[in-house]
């Protein structure tokens, strides 16, 4: 069965409230503003429409923490005013509730097993999105990209996000390995996927308890009920033993995780996992797990670029030199680039040598991605191998946004004559060729992009200065220029 994920524009029903415009609809159409909105990630700011929820129960599990249940059901409505959340609560004390949400109150410390299973039992739709009352919804919760890997790979039965926790990111996306009488947890090192419309997931054997699940692999993995706690690994083990379903993971849905507010009667509760964790092993026939340390390191959080990558696609003399230079003097790294054209030397060989022999180095194009961030590659070649250049983009954590920089193809022609390299129909011949292929490339992006107009950026502020690149250092350190780049970059002036 394949899942369809589908959208509603949002609507607050509380009469108090009224029905907004999308910002979207209030934004210019200034080219500069749209670059600005996609550099600085707010795509998903100005056009978020709701996900229709009639196919997703957002399935929470509770113990006695009722402020930290009331503030992940007000983030889940922030982002999702239509979610039917179901709680099923398994505390000494009954939790109250906010209005429109269904509580099942189960007897007191039934366990954590039991109170999935009871969401189980309750669930009437397709899919149960897992989670726990200490998780908090932000704005990289997004529902909809585990709905686009289920609906895109129909062998994945649970699809799993990251994990913002005490100032860092955790991913977890963890294979499991069996040596003797020990199961062994290891970062998951599988090939990156990625769907039709761009969100990256790789396979793996287990995640966090959260994401989504859909109904048919719960009905046939239950979680086991003897095992009040400590009953995590236990599980996927059980479902990659299986062999039914596949676990998935996606970096691109990050959920907050507060471990604060933990009561001594939560904290004495809680401390019983260890003893069950061991006796889930052993009924498996373990009698031990190592888990790597990598997992629960994971990356600072606040040591993440808020600048995505960029790839500059453009034919050649079409000003993708300048716009490559102002956004280094604007705080994105240069790495390897040349000083006249401001392409990466690294990159421009690897697509030379594929462009003459027909074979194209992955291994040598991986290693050259391995670069200081937030980076910025550009080589006007990229319009006859982008495609090549993909899989390699796909490994990386975040895919880059893609900057299609257009420009009139007869004034790109007449800079090659201007040159004295082509004659003018060998130029127009050449940059409608080119044109071609670069729109084509653009259009086969499957993640973030934007395409500018040379003359339009250029008529509207001055963007580009028409003396090339030997005095664009200059220019690009002062002036409007550099506080138009500067803007657009979120850099102090």
């Amino acid at each position: 069965m394949r899942f369809q994920s589908r959208r509603v524009t949002r609507v607050r029903k509380n009469e108090n409230e009224v029905r907004s415009t999308p910002v979207s609809s209030r934004v210019s159409e200034n080219p500069l503003i749209l670059l600005a909105v996609k550099l600085e990630g707010g795509l998903k700011t100005l056009n978020s429409p709701a996900l229709r929820l009639s196919q997703v129960t957002f399935g929470i599990t509770c113990f006695d923490r009722p402020e930290h249940l009331k503030r992940l059901v007000q983030s889940i409505r922030m982002f999702y005013p239509e979610a039917r959340v179901v709680v099923a609560d398994n505390g000494l004390r009954s939790t109250p509730v906010p209005f429109g949400v269904r509580y099942l109150r189960l007897p007191v410390d039934c366990g954590l097993s039991a109170a999935r299973n009871a969401l189980i039992d309750a669930l009437d739709t397709d899919l149960m999105l897992l989670l726990e009352e200490d998780f908090q919804f932000a704005d990289e919760t997004c529902i909809e990209k585990f709905l686009d890997i289920l609906d895109h790979d129909e062998e994945v039965g649970f699809v799993g996000g990251s994990v913002y926790q005490e100032g860092r990111k955790l991913e977890y996306a963890v294979d499991l390995h069996r040596f003797r009488d020990t199961l062994h947890l290891e970062p998951s090192r599988r090939d990156t996927r990625v769907t039709p419309t761009g969100t990256t997931y790789r396979h793996c054997d287990m995640c966090l308890n959260f994401g989504l699940f859909r109904r048919e692999m719960l009905r046939e993995h239950r979680w086991p009920e003897d095992l009040k706690l400590g009953e995590h690994a236990a599980y996927f083990e059980a479902v990659r033993e299986a062999a039914r379903w596949r676990v998935a993971h996606t970096d691109q849905v990050r959920i907050r995780h507060d471990r604060t507010g933990r009561s001594e009667t939560y904290r004495r509760h809680r401390g019983r996992s260890s003893s069950m964790l061991q006796e889930g092993l052993r009924r498996r026939g373990l009698s031990r797990m190592r888990a790597n340390p990598e997992l629960a390191s994971g990356l600072p959080e606040n040591g993440l670029s808020p600048k995505p990558n960029i790839v500059v696609l453009g034919v050649g003399h079409s000003g993708t030199s300048i716009l490559s230079k102002m956004l280094f003097a604007a705080g994105w790294e240069a790495g390897d680039a040349d000083d006249e054209f401001g392409e990466s030397v690294g990159i421009r060989s690897i697509n030379q040598e594929f462009l003459k022999v027909g074979q194209f180095p992955a291994g040598q194009a991986t290693v050259a991605m391995f670069r200081k961030e937030p980076w910025v590659v550009k080589d006007p070649r990229f319009v006859l191998t982008l495609e090549r250049w993909r899989h390699v983009f796909a490994q990386l954590p975040q895919p880059p946004l893609l900057i299609w920089l257009r420009r009139d193809s007869k004034a790109v022609a007449a800079s090659y004559v201007r040159r004295g390299r082509l004659t003018q129909e060998r130029a127009e011949e050449l940059v409608g060729r080119r044109y071609i292929r670069a729109e084509e490339q653009y259009a086969a992006w499957p993640w973030r992009k934007v395409a500018l107009d040379y003359e339009k950026i250029r008529a509207a502020v001055g963007l580009f200065d028409t003396r090339r690149s030997a005095s664009i250092q200059e220019d690009a350190t002062s002036g409007p220029m550099f506080e138009v780049v500067a803007a657009l970059a979120g850099k102090e002036m």
